[in-house]
């Protein structure tokens, strides 16, 4: 799982600029500064807040940053492997819309 679908979205987007929201009634969740809510439910306001730059998707933006770069993340495939992949993947697709 990634947050950003791309290594500049991703680099767009670090836990530093997201902001707590409003997830229902009394809820609280993180979202990224254009308001794409990310998850985690909080019941008050200050521990969403608390929490921010160390939840699990702080963790994962941190793990994702480290893939994009090119360094291992535990049980993820590399990501020049997963680049490649999408690439040729795109290719197929384009012959077959001619």
């Amino acid at each position: 799982m990634s947050l950003f679908a791309t290594p500049e979205e991703h680099a767009a987007n670090p836990p530093s600029t997201w902001k707590v929201v409003p997830a229902g009634t009394r809820q609280w969740a993180h979202a990224t500064a254009a308001g794409t809510v990310l998850g985690g439910r909080y019941d008050r306001k200050r521990d969403a807040e608390a929490d921010l730059l160390t939840s699990s998707y702080a963790v994962l933006w941190e793990q994702e940053r480290r893939w994009y770069a090119g360094e291992q993340v535990d049980t993820w495939r590399p990501y020049a492997e997963v680049l490649a992949e999408r690439q040729a993947l795109d290719a197929w697709r384009c012959r077959d819309a001619r």
